[in-house]
């Protein structure tokens, strides 16, 4: 590292420490827990990244949550609330938590995504009003082939108050764009603001009246929102982007721009000036003292050869500039690749840079999939969530990059051996605390439970788990469930999960590399990788030779295909058609979406059925209001269905709107600017589905169409025949496809 860098680096370091002491707003004192009667896995042991001393430790209570998760404290200390989107209820348990009580399920007009515990009310967010979760009896079959059998109603913000008799009592329910998902409120609770995450929309709801105040459309899958600590602005997470959503004026009209904020700015390649891109942001947290905010992700290129999908991190962002904390690195970094780390699974990363003094090694992988995370005010640490990696991970607050600085590491699940399932506390998505930062408790998603954690125990303390309800979903796509979010599990996953590429069966928004590999003495096999990755792939010219037998060809652009509501038929499946069945495409992925050798195929198919039956069944569609169409859109419909343009031979309507055939259509665009090595040999492809195809951009197999009007411009008679068209009737046959 240049001496300029490294005096930066020491300056953030100092900053670091000038953090204000947490407010004195506390929550009452729980009683005393109750002995803990069941048992789980240990945590793993609690390496430090480096020689950083301990956070100081802060007596006082913690201040109450503004933001909301999917398991709740209620404000007065006696009972947690759990979103539970898989039965269509809120669970309410009694505290102390007792494994021998079952909670009480309090009905929702629909499946609840978070949850907000205020002074005596109770706010949640419902996906879609009328929305039946998988597996509930009536619930229409998944694979129906038209649009409309998807449709359901908008989503919601219920606010609710506390019964002692019927648990929870509604208050108003306040309708907002489908896909209502996360919730987040000003100091003085006056204003609710709701991210509605499909139909990427945010909406701010006065809490005094129960009316929207405002609407607003922002970019891709909106997920988490934090309000400033001045209340005046907010911060919006995107689940496809790095980027974030800055909205001020909160009383409106409210004003909107665009931040960047750099993945893993120490970690990323030093070769190009590019902004890497990040993905997975489904959760933020500010600093007691408004001046930071954490953002967990994935950092797509963050170096390591051996990182394909790059590495978690989680990256800080200054509320009094919007700067990044952690400054760029410019110099190249060399990445060297340890043996497999059999607790988080895939393989460790050790950072070697100029000068090792400047920072800590670090290992990339020290979560999967980060889900949920809480700042532990006492400690001065970030708790993070790793759904993929079934953990819960300590960070120091304090620190630059704060993924280089593990403090300790929970491993949530109860299996024996670090590389099963879980089956237990299996990805974890939710994160509550107690006022005095002890106590942890963690919403296991696809185990359908909630487990206490004693942050302050031995590791070998015995920790309650409380099973929330029975699976809806059969034996086989129960199983599916589990494996489709895990990435630990060696058979099926290289150290990301099936839901880090397709967060809730939908798609990332990113553009993947597809290459061979050679890995030392187990020969070539092809894989993925992120395509801020190839810079430190092209770089690193000693470990990626181009030539031989050893050599990496060439680089093919993918886009990630959404799964739900998309994979009903037998086959066949891939961009060129190339897997027979949906099993095969599963095997094909066990082996791509890793950079180690692929697993035995025989061994995998049962698995691979179980995940294919959980993407029939388990997944979820996107909501949809009904609504007739409009004039143009109906025009549009017109002019896909006519014999002029020809878009329904390929696209049939009643198949999901594909043929499933393949067909030659290269060349369409030149692919990016990339070069030879980035030339698709292969001109045929299959027919991709157009079901909800408004919520997938880029288009095209490589992405090469950012948005559907440039799709149709772009094709050029190649696909169907709509060069004749005028530029009216392109824009009604876009307004049709946007209906889907």
């Amino acid at each position: 590292m240049r001496h300029q860098e490294l005096a930066l680096c020491l300056l953030a370091a100092l900053a670091a420490c000038s953090h204000a002491a947490p407010s004195t707003d506390a929550l009452p004192a729980l009683s005393s827990s109750a002995p803990l009667p069941s048992a789980t896995a240990a945590p793993l042991p609690s390496p430090r990244a480096s020689a950083v001393p301990a956070p100081p430790v802060d007596a006082r209570p913690r201040t109450a949550s503004r933001e909301g998760s999917t398991v709740a404290l209620a404000r007065t200390g006696d009972a947690l609330y759990v979103a539970d989107e898989d039965h269509a209820s809120l669970q309410r348990l009694t505290l102390p938590l007792d494994p021998s009580h079952r909670p009480l399920p309090i009905p929702m007009p629909g499946q609840p995504a978070q949850v907000l515990a205020l002074e005596g009310r109770i706010l949640v967010t419902i996906r879609s009003a009328g929305a039946v979760p998988p597996g509930s009896p009536g619930r229409e079959a998944p694979d129906a082939g038209s649009p409309a059998a998807s449709a359901t109603g908008p989503g919601l913000l219920l606010v609710l108050r506390p019964d002692a008799g019927q648990g929870l009592v509604e208050i108003a329910r306040v309708e907002l764009p489908e896909d209502a998902w996360g919730v987040a409120v000003t100091p003085d609770a006056a204003l609710a603001l709701v991210t509605s995450a499909w139909t990427h929309r945010v909406s701010a709801v006065d809490l005094a009246t129960c009316k929207v105040r405002w609407t607003l459309p922002v970019a891709r899958e909106p997920r988490a929102v934090v309000v400033r600590a001045d209340g005046l602005g907010a911060y919006v997470t995107h689940l496809t982007s790095g980027k974030l959503t800055r909205i001020d004026n909160l009383g409106g009209p409210p004003r909107v721009r665009s931040i960047d904020l750099t993945a893993a700015p120490l970690r990323k390649s030093g070769f190009r000036d590019e902004t890497a891109d990040a993905t997975l942001a489904y959760a933020a947290v500010l600093s007691p003292d408004g001046r930071r905010l954490f953002v967990p992700r994935q950092a797509l290129g963050a170096l390591g050869r051996k990182a394909w999908f790059g590495a978690s991190s989680v990256d800080v962002l200054l509320t009094r500039n919007d700067a990044s904390l952690a400054p760029a690195r410019r110099d190249g970094m060399v990445g060297f690749v340890e043996p497999p780390s059999p607790e988080i699974g895939g393989y460790g990363l050790t950072v070697d840079i100029a000068d090792p003094s400047a920072a800590p090694d670090a290992a990339p992988v020290a979560f999967a999939q980060p889900r949920a995370a809480v700042y532990l005010e006492r400690r001065r640490s970030l708790l993070v969530l790793g759904e993929g990696s079934d953990s819960l991970t300590e960070l120091d607050a304090l620190a630059v990059d704060p993924a280089m600085h593990t403090l300790r590491r929970y491993r949530l699940a109860h299996d024996g051996d670090p590389g099963s399932v879980a089956t237990d506390c299996g990805a974890p998505s939710g994160i509550a605390l107690s006022p005095d930062e002890r106590t942890a408790w963690i919403h296991c998603r696809s185990t359908g439970a909630l487990l206490a954690l004693d942050l302050a125990a031995d590791d070998k303390a015995e920790r309650p788990l409380v099973r929330l309800a029975e699976d809806l979903l059969p034996p086989a796509a129960a199983l599916g469930r589990r494996l489709f979010y895990n990435g630990t599990f060696d058979v099926t996953s290289g150290g990301l999960g099936c839901a880090g590429c397709h967060p809730e069966g939908r798609d990332d928004g990113q553009v993947w590399l597809e290459t061979n590999v050679a890995p030392p003495a187990r020969g070539k096999h092809h894989t993925f990788v992120s395509a801020s990755s190839v810079v430190s792939l092209s770089g690193d010219h000693a470990s990626m030779p181009t030539t031989g037998p050893d050599s990496v060809d060439s680089f093919q652009a993918r886009q990630t295909p959404m799964l739900a509501g998309r994979v009903s038929a037998e086959g066949p499946y891939g961009w060129h058609g190339e897997s027979a069945t949906l099993v095969d495409r599963l095997l094909d992925g066990f082996a791509l979406h890793r950079w180690d050798e692929p697993p035995n195929r025989k061994d995998g198919r049962r698995l691979a059925e179980a995940v294919a039956a959980f993407l029939r069944q388990g997944l979820v569609p996107p909501p949809r209001a009904p609504q007739a169409l409009t004039a143009r859109e109906q025009r549009g419909r017109a002019i896909f269905l006519s014999d002029e343009a020809l878009c329904w031979t390929c696209h049939t309507p009643d198949r999901e709107y594909t043929d499933r055939a393949s067909y030659a259509v290269l060349p369409i665009v030149d692919n990016h600017d990339l070069g030879e090595d980035f030339t698709d040999h292969e001109p045929k492809f299959k027919t991709p589905s157009l079901r909800f195809v408004a919520g997938t951009p880029p288009y095209f197999h490589d992405g090469s169409a950012p948005t559907l009007a440039d799709l149709v411009e772009q094709d050029k008679d190649t696909m169907g025949k709509t060069s004749h068209l005028s530029d009216e009737d392109k824009a009604a046959l876009v307004a049709f496809l946007e209906t889907l």
